[in-house]
């Protein structure tokens, strides 16, 4: 049996929807909750299945037309064959923006309802992008050359074979504009070495490109934030959603403000947003940390315009500094704010963390699996979640921004 019918009870976190087949979970992208679909088998696991959809039957009233023609669509029935090329990178664009956020809510409350003790926790509404398109800063591509088809755009679902994306509706006018100039230039891919990634990114005053490694001597980006003008230098991390980012930086501001926090630390502060924050709460002692040199060059210059110059900032892996960090603090009237890469906290971090024992902590993950792990450690070693919120800073794509106010009892 190769094709088949499939009621979809639910979109999952990554933006499948999951239906049943003679009992057999199946995963099948490009559906919403509640559709009746027609789909076509991709693989069959021991304990699931994968397929493609080939009809909507029934259709869900939430659905609507993809912007981008690289979407996702459903593929004819009659249609035999390879499954359709579609750009992995979006998993929303056939649903409304309400249906989205209302999805991702869904499944950032599953992902909370498996923690222990959570019964006291405030979950906040999702809090929507202002733009579903348009809203990136910042896109990175890829190169193929030399096969004899020139090819610039985002890996596939295989994450190796490149995929020609001429245009991105996620990206801002202006990476748009820029992506498009580029590729019209004959000499443009002459430049271009095979694997190599091409970076776009923007602010509101300029737009830059660059081939591998980005320039060393590139002017850095400012973005506008609550508490003023915010630099960061081309290669280094920044938010690719601002007006999300914003929102972010309101509430670790209200969150320090609430407990009205001595101390900060910020670890994995990169240009020091968050330490930017606190320094706008009145925070009198605030300290920093990242693995990038650049970005923390950036947040001593973010920290001394914020009227924060003695503000400590450091380089160095986080679980080798946060120690330093909290060096001569007193852990009752300190926050510490995280913000860590897709694979969360490492071990070393977290043990030390659980040790020192913070007052309060604010987690801030693009990670809900990764976030899950950790704060079922952190609530084993008596935190307690306050207020959990969603940020959507990646709409029509699988992610979502999360934020995390915990105490230690």
């Amino acid at each position: 049996m190769d094709r088949f019918k499939v009621l979809i009870e639910e979109v999952v976190f990554g933006g499948s929807g999951m239906g049943r087949v003679d009992g057999k979970v199946c995963f099948i992208p490009g559906v919403i909750t509640g559709e009746l679909v027609s789909a076509r088998l991709v693989k069959d696991k021991t304990d699931y299945m994968t397929a493609y959809p080939l009809d909507i039957i029934e259709p869900s009233p939430d659905r609507t037309e993809p912007l981008c023609p690289l979407a996702i669509k459903p593929c004819p029935p009659q249609a035999r064959g390879r499954i359709p090329d579609y750009c992995p990178g979006c998993s929303y664009q056939h649903m409304t923006y309400a249906a989205e956020l209302k999805t991702k809510q869904r499944q950032f409350e599953t992902f909370l309802e498996r923690l222990p003790d959570t019964e006291d926790l405030e979950l906040l509404p999702p809090f929507g992008s202002p733009a579903e398109y348009g809203y990136r800063n910042k896109i990175t591509m890829h190169a193929t050359v030399g096969d004899g088809s020139n090819r610039l755009g985002y890996l596939g679902r295989d994450n190796q074979t490149v995929q020609d994306i001429p245009d991105c509706p996620l990206a801002m006018p202006q990476l748009r504009e820029k992506l498009c100039e580029e590729r019209a230039n004959k000499g443009f891919y002459h430049s271009l070495k095979d694997r190599m990634k091409v970076t776009f990114r923007c602010d509101s005053k300029q737009t830059l490109m660059w081939r591998g490694n980005p320039p060393a001597n590139a002017s850095w980006l400012k973005e506008e934030m609550p508490f003023g003008l915010f630099s960061v230098p081309c290669g280094s991390f920044s938010q690719v959603n601002p007006a999300v980012a914003q929102e972010l930086v309101n509430r670790v501001t209200q969150y320090i403000k609430q407990v009205d926090a001595e101390n900060v630390v910020d670890l994995y502060c990169g240009a020091g947003l968050f330490a930017c924050a606190a320094a706008g709460a009145g925070v009198k002692k605030i300290r920093g940390g990242d693995l990038d040199g650049p970005a923390i060059a950036a947040a001593e210059y973010n920290l001394k315009n914020s009227g924060h110059p003695d503000a400590a900032v450091f380089a160095g892996p986080a679980g080798n500094m946060i120690k330093e960090l909290f060096e001569g603090l007193d852990p009752a009237e300190t926050v510490l704010v995280v913000d860590p890469p897709r694979t969360g906290l490492d071990r070393k971090t977290r043990d030390i963390t659980v040790n020192i024992g913070p007052k309060y902590i604010i987690y801030v993950s693009c990670s809900p699996d990764t976030l899950g792990r950790d704060l079922n450690i952190l609530i084993n070693n008596g935190y307690n979640l306050k207020t959990a919120g969603l940020l959507d800073m990646f709409p029509k794509t699988s992610h979502f921004e999360s934020i995390i106010f915990l105490e230690k009892q």
